[in-house]
């Protein structure tokens, strides 16, 4: 593998260029660095693993040769290393992750990079979930968190709602268009007391008008709405951000009782983050209640997700954590070896942030994101293993 990553099929092309803070820069053209880039991210194929972004510090031409799995390999291992030397002596269970951690250091002194990147990944995922379960023990569970699923369409919100799924106790809708239907599924939601949440989706930034009208007509019905979707494709401007604050205004004065709520998708794959644009807003006092974060399981390893919801969750506001979960097969070249393990370490990591108050799925799946149903409206394997965290949870409490 070493001196191999670049020739790869896409290789080049899947380099990802970030700040200090592993924030995405924008698009590049060329395989170089452009100006400010202090962090890499790129996807490497490793076994027990599969293939998902990963992220270090960057240093001039650490990203043209097997030099990057190098770095890469530094960092996981460092990470996982204070993990399990931190937690392990106050009795976090770190057995697994320090096997794994162990075979990364014999591999770092035979400077078998790949081999130590694997392995280090897999000890840097595993402490950070057990730390996560260890922490949810320690709290008593996490009792004021829902369970969503969300939806498209109405049909597929109806859909799930008469599945009945196991924990399900919100469910968010992405209106693009006006349609009745919507206003009986919400109905219907409403009628299970499940939590209701949601959004226009024809732009990141919609019309006052627009969105008042629609908060007006499902008025009652709707608990939490957001105010602007896709907020990481706006620069963080005055401009901006009178629109985010008019938008508020429009909010409250169509329905006193809605939450506001600012939606962005982080993606060191899509080059993209919201962070800026949220931390704008908190800076200039915009008034809103909730952050949702949408995140794909290919941008990142468990730790990185452990990591990015602490940065967001420095931003003081709770949080909705939108996950998009591996397929079976993966999605173009990144795939997840376990999915199903991967979804109960990713619900475990957000269910121990105290600030995430909900975590939500897609209802149905894409072609890059597992769902919660079946084509036949059943129950997946992907929502079983959601529904068995929630029910481990519900029992610590």
């Amino acid at each position: 593998m070493a001196g191999q990553l670049l020739t790869q099929p896409n290789g080049s092309e899947l380099i990802r260029w970030t700040d200090a803070a592993g924030e995405p820069l924008r698009r590049a053209e060329e395989a170089s660095a452009p100006p400010g880039a202090a962090g890499v991210a790129y996807p490497v194929e490793l076994p027990r693993v599969g293939r998902a972004y990963l992220w270090a510090s960057y240093t001039a031409g650490h990203a043209k040769s097997s030099a990057l799995e190098y770095k890469l390999a530094a960092r996981y291992l460092e990470a996982a290393g204070a993990l399990i030397k931190r937690y392990a002596r106050r009795g976090v269970p770190m057995e697994q992750a320090q096997a794994h951690w162990q075979a990364a250091q014999a591999h770092w002194r035979a400077e078998a990079w790949h081999a130590c990147l694997s392995e280090s990944v897999l000890a840097a995922e595993q402490s950070a979930v057990a730390l996560a379960r260890a922490r949810l023990q320690r709290m008593g569970g996490h009792g004021a968190l829902l369970w969503g699923i969300v939806a498209q369409a109405p049909s597929t919100l109806v859909a799930g709602l008469e599945s009945d799924l196991a924990a399900l106790s919100s469910v968010h809708a992405l209106i693009r268009e006006s349609d009745p239907a919507w206003s009986e599924a919400f109905r219907q939601a409403q009628s299970a007391r499940l939590a209701v949440g949601a959004a226009l989706t024809a732009s990141p930034l919609p019309n006052a008008l627009a969105l008042s009208q629609a908060i007006a007509a499902y008025r009652g019905q709707v608990r939490y709405w957001c105010l602007a979707t896709q907020i990481q494709q706006l620069p963080p401007t005055k401009e901006t951000l009178n629109r985010l604050g008019e938008l508020s205004e429009q909010a409250r004065a169509a329905d006193i009782g809605v939450l506001r709520v600012l939606h962005g998708v982080h993606s060191w794959h899509a080059h993209y983050s919201p962070y800026r644009v949220l931390e704008a807003c908190v800076d200039a006092g915009i008034p809103f209640e909730l952050i949702q974060l949408e995140w794909h399981w290919y941008d990142g390893s468990l730790y990185d997700l452990d990591q990015l919801l602490e940065r967001y969750g420095e931003l003081g506001k709770p949080m909705q954590v939108m996950l998009h979960m591996p397929p079976e097969g993966g999605w173009n070249d990144f795939k997840r070896t376990e999915p199903l393990s991967w979804v109960e370490g990713a619900a475990l990591i957000a269910l121990s942030k105290p600030y995430v108050v909900a975590i939500y799925v897609p209802a149905a799946a894409t072609d890059s994101s597992a769902g919660a149903l079946e084509s036949d409206a059943k129950a997946t394997p992907y929502w079983h293993q959601i529904a068995q965290v929630a029910a481990w949870n519900r029992q610590l409490s």
